[in-house]
């Protein structure tokens, strides 16, 4: 693999953990540990392995700060990349008032441009679900910015 196609698929796993972090310190941590674990592994460095380890290695963090300091909901607000990109106030509240799960297939689907069929493969759920999901987080997505713009004006 040449230094341009590494360079591509770490640029990506990054955004995917500053995605699920909002924190740049944190999405690093993440992608460092994804590294380590794929690399132990001698797999190949490929966004396809990098999507689920940081989404794992995520989870785990978050529960085990749950765990510890059981804030129950309040640790579940992370943001999405779109943030880089437009750093909107309205878009940024909105979206940390959507489940992980929803903030997680928008940023994959629409970001990343992962077909349905591919998520489907990558999380291990059914390619409808997907869809829904995707379709339903759009919508509250839409809802929310609505509210946020009619109060701001």
């Amino acid at each position: 693999m040449n230094d341009e196609k590494i360079d591509e698929v770490l640029l990506k796993a990054y955004r995917f953990a500053y995605s699920l972090s909002n924190n740049k310190e944190d999405a690093e941590d993440l992608l460092h540990d994804a590294c380590v674990r794929i690399l132990g592994k001698n797999l190949p460095l490929n966004v396809w392995y990098f999507i689920p380890v940081i989404r794992n290695l995520f989870i785990d963090k978050k529960r085990k700060i749950k765990r510890f300091f059981d804030f129950h909901k309040s640790l579940n607000s992370y943001s999405s990349v779109y943030l880089i990109a437009n750093p909107e106030p309205v878009l940024e509240i909105a979206l940390e008032k959507l489940k992980p799960e929803e903030r997680e297939l928008l940023y994959l689907f629409i970001v990343e441009e992962y077909t349905a069929q591919e998520l489907s493969e990558l999380l291990k759920k059914p390619r409808g679900t997907i869809l829904s999901t995707v379709h339903r987080a759009k919508q509250k997505l839409k809802i929310l910015m609505e509210e946020k713009s009619i109060s701001n004006e």
